[in-house]
């Protein structure tokens, strides 16, 4: 069930955010969040130019009450702000963002939910990325 800033499935409740602006050090809003899980959904597809690939990026985080959901979205948005990271949360719209999240094959199906990076291709990932 959903509802203005929430989405329900049987006693958990999630809220989803679509990420904007991703940076080097992003991964900082995950590094130990409080609470019952935070999920990120990578869509990574071809891109438009040759040799690049485009990535969008949605984060949903999953808690027991509404109380804990609100601590640990105050919290994920913090370190957001502190990463220079921008978070807009899908209000009213939490359907297609968590799609997003699930591994389907697929975004969330709404170009305007999505901010897509390009990336050259081979600075996808490095080495040293795949031995850690």
């Amino acid at each position: 069930m959903e509802s203005v800033r929430t989405w329900r499935y049987g006693s958990r409740l999630h809220t989803v955010y679509a990420v904007h602006g991703w940076r080097d050090g992003a991964d900082a809003l995950l590094g130990a969040l409080p609470g019952r899980a935070a999920t990120v959904g990578l869509t990574v597809r071809r891109g438009a130019q040759r040799g690049t690939v485009e990535m969008a990026a949605h984060v949903r985080v999953t808690e027991s009450s509404a109380g804990q959901l609100t601590c640990t979205s105050d919290e994920l948005e913090h370190r957001a702000r502190a990463s220079r990271v921008d978070l807009v949360r899908l209000d009213r719209e939490q359907l297609p963002g968590m799609l997003a999240t699930l591994p389907l094959g697929q975004g969330p199906g709404r170009e305007r939910y999505v901010e897509w990076v390009r990336i050259p291709r081979q600075g996808l990932l490095s080495q040293g990325d795949v031995a850690r």
